[in-house]
Order: structure tokens, then sequence, then C-alpha cells
């Protein structure tokens, strides 16, 4: 896929990905953080994205896994850090 048609097919897809990122995160910030790293992702394996059937769907179930993933990290460095202030 070329950049064009990167631009053309992937980046509108932002204002969905960032919906779906905020609603599982509550955190703006973080929600923007996760839909710039999943289109890095979707960027650097560009080339293999004509094979996909639905690049939209494959971007979404990679921002929800990058969302959950995200908040599982916060689970556990919340859990150290109580761990930290009970020692």
């Amino acid at each position: 896929m070329q950049q064009e048609q990167f631009k053309k097919e992937i980046l509108p897809l932002r204002g969905k990905l960032l919906t779906i990122s905020c609603r599982l995160l509550n955190d703006t910030a973080d929600a923007e953080d996760v839909v710039q790293e999943v289109f890095m992702k979707l960027w650097c394996m560009r080339e293999r994205l004509p094979e996909i059937r639905n690049p939209a769907a494959l971007s979404v179930q990679m921002v929800k896994n990058a969302c959950l993933n995200r908040i599982k990290a916060r689970k556990f460095d919340s859990g150290r850090a109580m761990e930290k202030i009970a020692v």
C-alpha cells in the first residue's frame, strides 16, 4: 500500500478509532496515544494491508487490544504502587 492509498483508506478511520479508544480508556491523552501507536503499526505493515479483507475492522481490533493492554498495565502499575506503600 502506497502512502496516498494509506492516507485515503486508513487515516480517515481516526475519528472512529479515537471514539472507541476514549470510551475504553476514559482518558483523551491515552486514547490519542493508542490511536497513534496503531497508526504506526499499520504503517509498518502497509505492504501486507492489501491482503487484508477489511483493514478498517483490523484497525478497530488493534485499537481495542491496545486499550485493553493499557488498562492491564494501569492495574499492574497501581498494584505495584500499593505493594510499595504497604512495605
